[in-house]
């Protein structure tokens, strides 16, 4: 059964979670995507909205929701990256930002269709 998870609290600062998110070992830079925020600069601009618009309301600087696709699912890389970002938007049901990496046993073997 694939599994969708909600962490609040999470231990780790936003660098931290941007660090574990890019972690070449298990995404590349094709399989990660932002929503009202520049994929290359996540904690940066996260840090920056949140300083401005969200710090009288902030308890924790995100929320880390993860997804797992239940074994025996094989899809191409691309719809990964379709499905996950598509519950990325639903997920966002204010004008606050996303930014989510798809992890994948061997990024190595990736096929990224031509634009």
């Amino acid at each position: 059964m694939s599994i969708l998870k909600f962490v609040n609290g999470c231990h780790r600062s936003l660098i931290q979670m941007q660090d574990y998110l890019l972690d070449e070992k298990k995404t590349i830079p094709e399989m990660t995507f932002g929503i009202g925020i520049n994929r290359d600069y996540p904690a940066e601009q996260m840090s920056l909205v949140q300083k401005y618009y969200y710090a009288a309301n902030l308890i924790n600087p995100y929320k880390q929701i993860i997804f797992s696709f239940d074994r025996g699912i094989y899809l191409s890389s691309f719809e990964y990256f379709q499905i996950s970002y598509e519950i990325g938007k639903c997920l966002l049901t204010d004008k606050r930002q996303l930014f989510g990496a798809i992890h994948l046993n061997d990024p190595e073997k990736v096929s990224i269709p031509a634009a």
